[in-house]
């Protein structure tokens, strides 16, 4: 067909290209222009028709520019949202939560510190800092240097700012009832006297003192009535059989008179008198003898049994007791003259064992305290025991000695009702002492 006889078309609005082929006057795509559409031949003839819909053909419309490619077109104004009604209680008329006024601050109290807003997303007001909170554009703020608090004063100090080993104290455990604690004058024997009287229990104390040394057995008395608690010391002999006797008595007399029999909860073992010499000696006069060694044993071990004898047979320990008695790790090792004292410490922890055994059905635990090494009268007296400690000291994780108040703090823990199943063990207290070779 030619292009005379095409609808629409005359042959001077036909143009060619450099090969012969007509190119349209028209493009082959919609185009918006000076506020009319141009249509392809193929639509409506090119005809140019209005591109505003509710306008009278007629009427004219402003001629809207030509974009150039990659630009963006005007937004248009966003839509307004209707105006919420006023009066509402703790609303904005404009629809928003409206915000409190600050209340006036109280004299003495600090200024609350508002929260930050996160970082590239939206907060409410309400959140944002205040004017002068947040640091200027490019200048960075220093960090406010802290003292560091000074361990046992001031506050709880920083966990990184502790010396190594230095114990935080917990939330305290209270208990009920009375401790007999056999060798309650030095040692663990006072340090335990003094940490059941913290946790509230009346202390029943047996001590061997000579003049000397008896005022420090009435100072820890004192001391324990200052706590609000009962202290009943007696200065006898725990391995003579006739005080043993007396003191039962009398223990079961002061429980009966308050209606607390079977109130005994804790039983200590802490008796630290023996023998040290060797089994074999050069002259043989100065090794151990037969009354030495059977003293020793008896003190330090067999006199476990007889005590507990005592206050399980009278009825003063009933079920929920607790049975502890103090050990040491030279009970499996060799030591210089340390051999009765070995002895005694290996019967006394065979001696819990049966003990747990034959306890259980009343509901009684018997465990072994294996301490660290301790700076003690009792250590004091083994020869070496400079070189003990420094030993001690280099082995143990902490860098330091277990003190008697690490080991008064456990037995208090574990005099609790909870730990009812744990009976018949040696239980180590020594801050990782022993694990280190």
């Amino acid at each position: 067909m030619s292009a005379a006889r095409r609808p629409g078309v005359t042959p001077a609005a036909i143009r060619r290209d450099r090969a012969g082929a007509p190119i349209p006057a028209f493009p082959a795509l919609d185009r918006v222009a000076d506020g009319f559409t141009h249509r392809s031949p193929g639509g409506r003839g090119g005809q140019r028709t209005s591109s505003c819909p509710t306008r009278p053909p007629s009427a004219r419309c402003s001629p809207r520019p030509l974009l150039a490619r990659g630009a963006e077109r005007p937004r248009a104004e966003p839509e307004r949202l209707p105006r919420a009604p006023a009066g509402g209680r703790g609303r904005h008329p404009a629809g928003r939560r409206r915000v409190a006024p600050p209340h006036p601050r109280r004299p003495g109290r600090a200024r609350p510190r508002p929260a930050r807003a996160q970082p590239g997303r939206h907060a409410p007001h309400r959140f944002l800092p205040r004017p002068g909170g947040l640091p200027r554009p490019g200048r960075r703020r220093r960090a406010r240097r802290r003292a560091p608090t000074p361990v046992g004063g001031g506050g709880a100090a920083r966990a990184h700012a502790r010396p190594r080993g230095t114990h935080v104290s917990s939330p305290p455990v209270t208990l009920g009832g009375w401790a007999l604690i056999l060798g309650a004058s030095s040692g663990f024997g006072e340090a335990v006297s003094l940490a059941c009287a913290r946790a509230g229990l009346n202390i029943f104390g047996v001590h061997l003192d000579r003049k000397a040394t008896l005022a420090n057995a009435e100072r820890i008395a004192g001391e324990i009535r200052r706590l609000g608690r009962e202290a009943r010391f007696f200065n006898v002999n725990a391995a003579d059989a006739e005080k043993r006797a007396e003191v039962a008595a009398e223990m079961q007399h002061t429980l009966e008179a308050r209606d607390e029999l079977g109130a005994l909860r804790v039983l200590l073992h802490s008796l630290a008198f023996g023998t040290l010499k060797p089994y074999i000696a050069d002259p043989m006069k100065e090794a151990v003898t037969q009354a030495q060694l059977d003293m020793t044993l008896d003190v330090m071990a067999h006199s476990l049994v007889y005590w507990t004898q005592e206050v399980v047979g009278r009825g003063l320990m009933a079920r929920g007791g607790r049975i502890f008695a103090m050990t040491s790790s030279g009970g499996a090792r060799v030591l210089p003259q340390y051999g009765p004292v070995s002895a005694a410490k290996a019967a006394l922890e065979s001696h819990i064992r049966q003990l747990a055994s034959e306890l259980a059905p009343r509901g009684i635990t018997a465990n072994s305290i294996r301490a660290g090494v301790t700076d003690t009268p009792a250590l004091q007296k083994i020869p070496g025991h400079e070189t003990i400690k420094e030993v001690a000291r280099r082995r143990n994780p902490s860098g330091r000695l277990t003190t008697p108040e690490d080991v008064a703090r456990a037995i208090v823990v574990l005099s609790h009702p909870d730990t009812y199943w744990i009976t018949g063990n040696v239980i180590g207290v020594d801050g990782g002492e022993e694990v280190v070779g």
